[in-house]
């Protein structure tokens, strides 16, 4: 007999250990949309002074409601004083989105020269080159099949500037034409990397380079590049999985309000040191205090 579910396991204040890292987080549940498994990855909400044992929120829990905040259950021997220092949330609250994943993947398009690539067999045109690299990067952060992906992106910001629907989808996989595509494979066999398309041939059919083969060597250019990285370096002692740390590139949000640029949320000490290990520079901006 399966135990009874803990409603207010959610909401239970733990210490995760990341290295010489200590966060405050939470294991809220969420199914496997490929297994049926139910898995529970942190979410962190702050660090905690391994000497006081001080909570420091971080800005996602900062802007919680307070109601949002008041569901927590903290050890009853953490020192919460920084609670009484924030103040209460705008009454209308800042549009925000995930971003940070998807941020990071896009800046490793760009060192490893992929998003030049894709920039020169595309003729230029940015637009579809950021709709390819979502169509890419989508189901490596989630999981999930493509006619989910519109929906994610009014939760998560995306490379691609317009809500990809299945109509969308099928349009920007034909604007690859198979000359575009076999333009795209050639730059990329210049590439130093370029045993990696290895993977990808039998997707080729006939000598055709078609658009989702495009998105297939995007998606692939991509994880091998992070899986070489994150076996090469002390990531591989804080992260079990690249997947591990995508979780934890996730929290940063996008913050768009109305008429203004989108910007990202301050960085934490261990996602600036991921941007480090791949010699991504952080955004001053959003460097930690």
């Amino acid at each position: 007999m399966s135990r009874p579910i803990d409603p207010e396991a959610p909401y239970r204040m733990r210490i995760h250990r990341m290295g010489k890292y200590v966060y405050a987080s939470t294991q809220p549940g969420q199914t496997d949309p490929k297994t049926g498994k139910r898995t529970h990855a942190y979410a962190h909400w702050g660090r905690l002074d391994p000497e006081t044992n001080r909570f420091i929120p971080n800005e996602a829990f900062r802007r919680l409601s307070e109601e949002e905040r008041g569901k927590f259950i903290f050890p009853g021997d953490w020192d919460l004083s920084e609670l009484d220092a924030i103040g209460t949330p705008e009454s209308d609250p800042v549009p925000m989105r995930l971003a940070g994943d998807s941020w990071f993947l896009e800046q490793i398009s760009h060192r490893i020269g992929l998003t030049d690539d894709l920039l020169a067999a595309l003729d230029g045109d940015a637009a579809l080159v950021n709709q390819i690299l979502t169509l890419a990067i989508f189901p490596m952060l989630t999981g999930f099949l493509f006619p989910r992906l519109a929906r994610w992106q009014r939760i998560a910001r995306m490379p691609a500037d317009i809500e990809l629907t299945p109509e969308r989808i099928e349009r920007a996989i034909d604007a690859v034409t198979p000359g575009r595509g076999e333009a795209f494979l050639r730059l990329r066999r210049l590439r130093p990397d370029a045993a990696d398309l290895r993977l990808d041939e039998p997707r080729i059919g006939g000598g055709e380079v078609s658009g989702w083969a495009v998105v297939a060597i995007t998606g692939s250019a991509l994880m091998n590049h992070v899986v070489k990285v994150h076996g090469q370096t002390a990531l591989r002692e804080i992260f079990s999985s690249p997947e591990d740390m995508f979780d934890e590139m996730r929290t940063i949000r996008c913050i768009e309000r109305p008429g203004c640029a989108p910007v990202l949320e301050r960085f934490n000490e261990l996602q600036t040191f991921v941007c480090a290990a791949f010699g991504i520079e952080v955004p001053p901006e959003c460097r930690p205090e």
